[in-house]
Order: C-alpha cells, then structure tokens, then sequence
C-alpha cells in the first residue's frame, strides 16, 4: 500500500515538473533518497530513477511503466531473498535443537537402563515422534484404503524409522548386535534390549524393603523432603507388585522418627482418625517448626541465666 502511494507520489510530481520546463530541474524528493537494502532501498532507487528521469527531460508514460515493472521485480526478489535468509535460519536453529535433544539421551551401559530408556521417551516425545512407540503398526495399505488411512500409515512409518535410529544411536555396537536385525519395530526393538537388561525383582524388591524400614529422620535437611523419599521408595515397591496401603507408610514414618518427636506420636496414636499422607506431611513440618522454636527459646533462656549467673559472681 505504501508502495503504490509512493509511485502515485512520485508520478504528480513528475507531472507537475514536466509542465513547468522551467526553473529547477531536479526532483523535490532527490534530496531526501538514499542507497539502502532490501525492500525499502528498492523503492528509494526508484524515487531516484524517476527524479533522474524528470531531471533529464526523459519522463514518459512509457519510461514510467518500465521503471513500475523494474521496481516490482525488483522487490519481489529481494523479498525472497529476506524469506529465504529467514528459513536458512530458522532451519538451522531446528537443527540445533534437535541435535541438543538427541545429544542428552545418555550411551548405554550395563547399569543405566532405566534413565537410559526415559530420556529416550521423553526425547522422542517432545519431538512428537513416539506414535510408533505409543500404538501399534496400522494395517497394511491396500487399494481399498481411505486417505486418512494412508496419512496415519505414513506418520506411523516415518515416526518408527526415526525412533528406531534414535534409539540405536543411543546403543553401544556390542549391545546393538544382540537384538536381531529382522526387529524392524522401534517398539518392540526396545522391548528386546529390555529382555537383556531385566533385573532380579525379588532381590530388587528385598533391597527397597529393607531400606524403607531402616530410614531413619536424624533432623538434618527438610522434614518434607524425608517423607517424600519415603513415599518414593514404596511407589518403587509398588511397581514391583507390593504394594504398602497408606496406613502402613504412615506408620512407618511416624516409626523413623527421632525421639524429640514423641509426643507427637502419642498425639496420633490418641487419635480415631487416621492421617493421609499429605496429612501427615503437613502435621510434621508444623511439629519440625514448634520444636526448633522452643529450641531457640531454651538456648536463650540458657544465656539469659548463664550471664545473670556471671553478674552475681562479679558482685560477690
């Protein structure tokens, strides 16, 4: 719009100075052009060929048209060129991207399995690319197939062979050659490297249960943050089918409580009602709170007296 009031502009001047044939014979606007990039240095030269034109006695419809068609084409090019200046940039920015996210999934090894396989997920997923994973190969295409059959089967396609490199990418060469290369399925080739990395849940599930009932609170750190681990540990157990009932994990906290958290058990065990978790959480910090004031009210009754001790003496 701003190019064709310009032109507009530009042409009532031309008109205008070529009626007069007298007196100055440079354009008004020639001063005011300069040289520049890009869209707006396209129309500037412009101006300065039209005032040129005037400037010159040359300025005819004909020498008009060709400068308008010029100008078009001449903008039209540059225009590209910012765009496509633009998409260079925009595509190496994605590349960068996509680079970081696959550089984060850590190489494989014989104790990383499970951070191994999550941030292989989580990867594949921000870069929407675990449909494979997610659901199962659509039905083969056939003549009889819809369009919206061949757009699923061709995502479902380009997100199994891109998973697939992903993860193997991600796998030592040794560990690699373990899983047949008739798996062309990125899902179930990682169910076959989770065949070779499966753990004893027996013992698993011995060594968490042994470390939920040894935990001890020594009152160093944050309350909430003990009792969250604690909850952690048993969401462990969970996963592994034994599951502890709230009740229980209650218990247990209240249990691996230090001694100065006593009367606090037998306000609970007074109690009809039973605590939740979140409960329990809240009730515990708020005692964590009560106990470290009167800490620091003891100690500094403790001074007090300490230095009223030491007033007497130097009297006496």
């Amino acid at each position: 719009m701003n190019l064709e009031l310009g032109l507009w502009l530009v042409l009532w001047i031309c008109w205008i100075e070529e009626r007069s044939r007298a007196g100055r014979r440079q354009s008004v606007l020639a001063p005011f052009c300069s040289a520049g990039d890009g869209a707006a240095g396209t129309v500037t030269a412009l101006l300065v060929s039209f005032c040129s034109a005037v400037g010159s006695g040359g300025c005819t419809l004909e020498s008009v048209l060709c400068l308008i068609a010029t100008s078009r084409c001449h903008l039209r090019v540059n225009i590209s060129v910012q765009i496509l200046n633009i998409d260079v940039v925009l595509g190496n920015s994605v590349a960068s991207t996509i680079s970081a996210n696959i550089n984060s999934i850590p190489m494989l090894n014989g104790s990383n399995f499970k951070d191994w396989k999550e941030n292989v997920l989580i990867v594949l997923g921000c870069m929407d690319l675990d449909l494979a994973i997610r659901i199962e190969k659509p039905a083969s295409l056939t003549d009889a197939s819809s369009p919206d059959d061949r757009r699923n089967f061709e995502k479902w396609e380009r997100s199994n062979r891109i998973s697939l490199m992903i993860i193997k990418r991600g796998i030592p060469e040794a560990f690699r050659g373990a899983v047949s290369e008739e798996v062309t399925n990125a899902k179930e080739f990682l169910a076959e490297i989770e065949k070779r990395f499966a753990k004893n849940d027996k013992a698993e599930t011995s060594t968490l249960l042994q470390s939920l009932i040894s935990m001890k609170y020594k009152s160093k750190g944050n309350i909430r943050e003990y009792i969250m681990q604690m909850s952690h540990t048993a969401s462990k157990l969970k996963a592994l089918k034994l599951d502890l009932s709230d009740d229980l994990l209650v218990h247990l906290v209240l249990i691996s409580l230090p001694a100065h958290f006593s009367q606090f058990k037998v306000s609970y065990n007074c109690q009809k009602e039973k605590w939740t978790l979140n409960e329990l959480i809240s009730y515990c910090v708020q005692e964590e709170e009560r106990l470290k004031l009167d800490r620091t009210e003891i100690a500094n009754l403790a001074s007090t007296s300490k230095d009223k001790g030491k007033k007497r003496k130097n009297r006496i």
